[in-house]
């Protein structure tokens, strides 16, 4: 089972708080400003308040600062200091923001926006009235953006950046600027959010305050990891690093060292991580809580992950080791990530060690705050990993860290941490089948966690609350439709509350929030095995219809995360597709853990099901196989017809017979099966003489589908005005190879672009990104077929088109980054004007599931019904003979693209020169195939 916070991303969850709390949020006042008419005496002891309360709040003990705030603006209201009165609510409004208390907040806060609202500028000075009504205007904004409200929190931040660079505050500046890229990245503005950052990046090179260049490359370097931009945060907190090496003139705070070792520690985490979840991406596995590396180390697979791990290692000692005397917080937080971190490079000796040190530290004995309870949690989370008969005693050990954590939470009225804390307290009695004791306090953290606005827990908490029950309707047979029933509905309501909040965590990189894989995937897995089981007693169509709806929303929030941004602006969310009429079967294959089903929807909406009792494990086995053999040109027919046998053979032998209407088949495909070439399926009893043949030979034309909400699916008439692009040679070209950013390209044989009817053609020099995007933003064309080498895969840095380069007359390759733009239009009337984008010598990774949603997120980037690729790369004169034939039907003749391309692959099939599956498979159509 899923754990409730996994272990091995507290420390990132816990390095999200402090940023939220150093850089989300405005300046704390400390005196505010005191006008000639108070008296000396007052105005020192109301300083002292504000300065009590700012100490309070940096140490995080949020419910204690409250109440010198508090106080705060009594005196100033009493003494009718308006000003400082609004700034010290400004103040209450960011401490009730931390506690998460929104209403509190919002009253704070509205409060000071209507006194600095009422306030003539002449009757302060307007220097110190503009300041505090930024400072006010950044806490405002704050609130908007937790509340969702994107929107709204970015007009706040943009009115106070105004005054603060009409102020010349440096700092305001920073903070203000890191403020906006966060917004902008969660709506959708990736651009305009990377111009922020990099104008605050190229402030620092006039910047002269050392100590605020390390404060401005701290903030920076937090700022990309939480984007997602590893790499460039790394070396931003080595530039950090190098103003301590080599400045002498300022002197050294260990403080601010330590923490930007130990954020060198996490980031490179980070990386191991994500180097892991993207080659675990490729399969579908089952999830342990406890993730070790022991199984790759075996399998000398995992080098890039342990240099990577062993880095972070060693800044973790360092971190610990230079906070040692001056902040033992500090230096606890260092050492619980090198145990987690220990336990998972299975060096539990090492692990167990450093365990007793930290234990005989007495977390308790050091003052409470948020990070003190994060610290509790992510402890009794990295004892649980120790594989030893001495686990009972463990246990014992985590119930106490995470009951002492909970009384931490309660005492510093910290309701977030505190429902954190017992929602762990909840899995550790899950994990003892304490189901009683787990339901209780699981219930209490989800009270407080919907009560205090923290959708990001609450999900985490229903899909734990959904587990109790399905593992009680499994132990307790008695009462088992009743607490199927209740799992079915807290899963429900945790991929609701999921859905807001991936919206919620999309200005930051989903790898660093939560693993898609162990955090969102298995929510929807396992209510759609709910579903489905479920369904077998009564009412099977609307459990069946649940379980597309959810898949669909699984493949949504896959290409999401695979992009990094909201994608709800490119698609028609909440149109309702009728698929009715379509004469298509739309096939649903969906991978479980002992389990495939397939649903069919068939013409009319009827839903029928197939099961298949066989493991993820074989069906990933079977997929390989079948790839392998088609890429390795090796007869493959052995292995495809028994996916076929999983995955077709119900269809005709049950439904199909008497449905004489149907004319195209459209795969909405799970997991590793994304990568099955589907027309190469065989069917060994097929064919006139019962001899067997490929799907392709039957009469249906082929298509595959990420989810209905993806595309158009309408059947609209359309002009075929077609952009042809392509490079075949560079300036660099060598023995037929040419060289692009240190990767090497065969030279291929881009004729085809004369064979295809294009209105234009970009090719070789021409072929550039602005050149490309000009003629996109005409809106002229409805057709961009581009032949150039490219790649498709999980990570960004590999998914990339060649391009060529003006300014430096060499190739270029156009990555995700650069993608995300390519295709943007003048006016968003023509946004959708391109009906097909025709890749066709590109690759998808192979392997890789995600390449395929990478293609059709970049479909709906691009306002395009449709994409035509391949699943791997295909010889020049198959692919100008299947792309000529594809053009002359469809253009020509009239059928649809699915048709048209049915009859190109039958062609290659037909011919001897092409007829093995490798030369006419991989080609695929994703999207509307009318």
């Amino acid at each position: 089972m899923e754990s409730f916070l996994k272990h091995i991303l507290v420390f990132i969850f816990t390095l999200l708080f402090t940023f939220f709390s150093h850089f989300f949020v405005p300046f704390i006042a400390q005196t505010g400003f005191v006008v000639a008419t108070q008296s000396y005496q007052s105005s020192r002891d109301v300083a002292g308040l504000m300065k009590r309360g700012k100490a309070l709040y940096e140490a995080g003990n949020f419910l204690q600062a409250i109440t010198f705030w508090e106080k705060a603006v009594k005196v100033y209201q009493h003494q009718q200091d308006r000003l400082n009165q609004a700034l010290a609510l400004n103040n209450l409004s960011a401490t009730y923001q931390e506690l998460g208390n929104w209403n509190d907040g919002e009253k704070a806060i509205s409060r000071a926006l209507n006194i600095l609202h009422s306030l003539p500028e002449r009757q302060n000075n307007d220097v110190q009235l503009s300041h505090a009504y930024a400072q006010v205007l950044d806490t405002n904004g704050h609130l908007k953006y937790i509340l969702g409200q994107t929107q709204k929190a970015l007009d706040n931040w943009k009115q106070a950046a105004q005054i603060y660079e009409r102020l010349n505050d440096n700092e305001g500046i920073i903070i203000n600027k890191i403020n906006q890229a966060q917004a902008l990245q969660s709506l959708g503005s990736l651009r305009q959010a990377k111009d922020n950052l990099d104008e605050l990046e190229e402030s620092l090179k006039n910047q002269t305050n050392p100590h605020l260049q390390i404060k401005v490359l701290y903030s920076l370097a937090n700022t990309y990891e939480l984007l997602g931009n590893f790499n460039k945060s790394k070396k931003l907190l080595h530039q950090a690093l190098e103003f301590y090496q080599n400045n002498h003139n300022f002197e050294i705070n260990k403080q601010e060292e330590s923490d930007i070792l130990l954020s060198l520690g996490n980031t490179q985490r980070a990386l191991a991580n994500r180097v892991r979840e993207r080659r675990e991406a490729q399969s579908y596995q089952e999830y342990k809580e406890c993730k070790n590396y022991q199984k790759f180390q075996e399998l000398n697979k995992i080098s890039q992950e342990q240099e990577l791990a062993n880095d972070a290692l060693n800044y973790y000692s360092k971190a610990a080791s230079l906070a040692q005397d001056i902040s033992p917080l500090t230096q606890i937080q260092a050492e619980i990530n090198q145990l987690s971190l220990y336990i998972e490079l299975n060096k539990e000796h090492k692990a167990k060690n450093l365990w007793e040190q930290i234990h005989s530290k007495n977390l308790d004995k050091i003052s409470p705050s948020r990070a003190n309870i994060y610290a509790h949690v992510n402890l009794a989370q990295s004892l649980s990993c120790f594989n030893s008969s001495e686990k009972e005693d463990y246990n014992s050990q985590r119930k106490e860290l995470l009951s002492n954590a909970v009384k931490q939470a309660q005492a510093i009225g910290d309701k977030r941490a505190e429902s954190y804390a017992l929602g762990n307290l909840g899995h550790l009695y899950e994990n003892t089948h304490n189901w009683s004791a787990a339901k209780q306090k699981t219930e209490e953290a989800l009270s407080i966690a919907k009560a205090y606005h923290t959708p990001d827990i609450a999900y985490r908490l229903q899909w734990q609350l959904g587990r109790i029950y399905k593992a009680q309707s499994e132990a307790i047979k008695y009462y088992k439709k009743y607490y199927k029933q209740e799992a079915i509905k807290y899963y429900e309501k945790a991929v609701e509350t999921l859905k807001h909040t991936r919206q919620y965590l999309l200005g930051t990189d989903s790898e660093v929030q939560f693993s898609f894989r162990d955090s969102v995937e298995p929510v929807y897995r396992e209510l759609v095995d709910l579903l489905i089981t479920n369904g077998h007693t009564s009412g099977i169509e609307n459990y069946l219809q649940q379980a597309i709806n959810r898949i669909d929303e699984l493949q949504l929030a896959e290409i999401e995360n695979y992009f990094r941004c909201n994608l709800s602006q490119f698609l028609q969310v909440h149109r309702q597709i009728s698929k009715k009429n379509l004469k298509a079967v739309f096939i649903y294959p969906i991978i479980l853990k002992e389990k495939l089903v397939v649903i069919y929807q068939l013409p009319g909406g009827k839903l029928e099901q197939h099961t298949e009792n066989i493991s993820y494990k074989k069906v990933e086995s079977k997929v390989k196989k079948i790839r392998n053999a088609i890429a390795n040109r090796r007869g493959s027919t052995g292995y495809s017809q028994e996916i076929y046998k999983w995955i077709m053979k119900p269809l005709f032998d049950e439904y199909l017979a008497s449905k004489n209407e149907v004319e195209t088949l459209v795969f909405v495909l799970d997991g590793y099966l994304k990568n099955i070439p589907v027309a190469a399926l065989w069917d060994e009893e097929g064919g006139k003489d019962k001899e067997g043949e490929y799907l392709i030979q039957k009469k249906y034309s082929l298509t595959l589908l990420p989810g209905s909400q993806f595309f158009d699916l309408e059947d609209k008439s359309q002009n075929k005005s077609i952009l042809a692009v392509g490079i075949d040679t560079l300036n660099d070209n060598k023995d037929k190879q040419y060289y692009v950013e240190g990767k090497a390209f065969t030279a291929i044989d881009i004729s085809e672009l004369d064979k295809i009817g294009a209105k234009k053609k970009l090719i070789n020099q021409k072929f550039t990104q602005s050149n490309l995007q000009k003629e996109i933003k005409t809106g002229r064309f409805s057709v961009v077929h581009i032949a150039s080498h490219g790649n498709f895969s999980s990570n960004p840095e590999e998914t990339y088109i060649v391009a060529y380069d003006s300014e430096n007359s060499r190739g270029k390759l156009l990555k995700a980054k650069n993608l995300d733009n390519l295709f943007q239009v003048s006016n968003q009337k023509d946004f959708g004007t391109i009906k097909l984008l025709v890749l066709s010598a590109c690759d998808t990774a192979e392997g890789d599931n995600r390449a395929i949603l990478g293609l059709a997120g970049l479909a709906v980037k691009a306002g395009a019904r449709s994409t035509l690729s391949t699943l791997w790369r295909v010889e020049d004169n198959a692919t100008t003979e299947l792309m000529e034939r594809f053009y002359k039907e469809w253009k020509v003749k009239g059928v649809t693209k699915a048709e048209a391309l049915h009859r190109a692959q039958l062609a290659l099939l037909e011919n001897p020169k092409t007829r093995h599956p490798y030369k006419w498979a991989p080609y695929i159509l994703i999207g509307n195939w009318q």
